[in-house]
């Protein structure tokens, strides 16, 4: 069963970056790349070091503790 198509395209751009991706799944990428100009606008972002550097620093400096208070209040809302 194939997942989602996104969280698929997701799985291989992960596979890529970490460089464990089979012959298979670099051809599936490329052709998933080829298929528009946004495809590979989005690879391109997503591989960018400058984006990864940044992802990696919002992920560090995310506060859980405020991130579950906002979950909480939006739940006692409704």
């Amino acid at each position: 069963m194939m997942l989602n198509p996104h969280f698929h395209i997701a799985e291989l751009i992960a596979a890529f970056l970490m460089k464990d991706i089979s012959k298979e799944q670099a051809d599936e990428l490329h052709a998933w790349r080829e298929q528009s100009p946004e495809n590979e606008r989005l690879f391109q972002d997503i591989c960018n070091e400058e984006h990864l550097k940044l992802n990696i620093r919002q992920r560090q400096s995310f506060r859980t503790d405020r991130g579950w208070e906002g979950v909480q209040k939006k739940i006692k809302r409704h």
